[in-house]
């Protein structure tokens, strides 16, 4: 478990359960298995709910509940850890802290990777990392290949037409962004909100 934990990169969520991981591989409790759970909580002024819970997973009766814990720790990473992490760079930045506001970035980065490493198949959580990103214009080349991703796998969503459309403006191609952001346009062609993206693409206004 120290091996895997001392080895292991990341943030202390995805280290503990690289250990609990470990820990099973290496015969785990003698009883069998039957719930996990993870509860990390990490001081914030901004937000003071994470004082209380930073993170707070658990899996109460499954027959590999690590596992099972792991695939939850990986929905959570993409739909909330992402938002943490921008909340605590902006957080950082503001105390003149560059360094550990970069690091906070870069969390969000190795999120998206490693999901785009997995083959991804939750179209909704490449959405939302891809989303994150472009709207704080980081790492935005895996951002189009993420929400290129959820396209694929659900063409007619247009939240997520938008999303990709959006990461491509932020990328500097305006012409992609219209062309993608049209398509959307057309399966709901009453969106006001729409009509303003595209217009807002053409005009080049963040």
């Amino acid at each position: 478990m120290a091996k895997a934990y001392r080895e292991s990169r990341g943030e202390l969520a995805e280290r503990m359960i690289a250990a609990l991981e470990a820990a099973q591989a290496a015969g785990g409790d003698k009883r069998g298995m039957q719930s996990a759970a993870l509860l990390v909580v990490r001081p914030s002024v901004d937000h003071p709910e994470y004082n209380v819970r930073y993170v707070d997973l658990r899996v109460e009766d499954h027959k590999t509940p690590i596992q099972e814990l792991r695939r939850v720790w990986q929905i959570f990473e993409g739909f909330h850890a992402a938002n943490a992490h921008l909340n605590y760079a902006s957080q950082y930045e503001a105390q003149g802290r560059t360094d550990l506001a970069v690091m906070e970035r870069e969390r969000v980065g190795e999120s998206m990777k490693r999901a785009i490493a997995r083959g991804e198949r939750d179209a909704s959580l490449l959405n939302g990392l891809a989303w994150a990103c472009a709207t704080h214009d980081i790492f935005l080349s895996d951002a189009i290949r993420a929400a290129e991703r959820a396209v694929e796998m659900e063409p007619r969503n247009i939240d997520i037409l938008d999303t990709l459309a959006e990461v491509h403006f932020r990328a500097g191609n305006a012409s992609k962004a219209i062309e993608v952001e049209s398509r959307a346009a057309t399966l709901d062609p009453k969106s006001t909100y729409l009509k303003e993206q595209i217009e807002r693409f053409r005009a080049g206004r963040k």
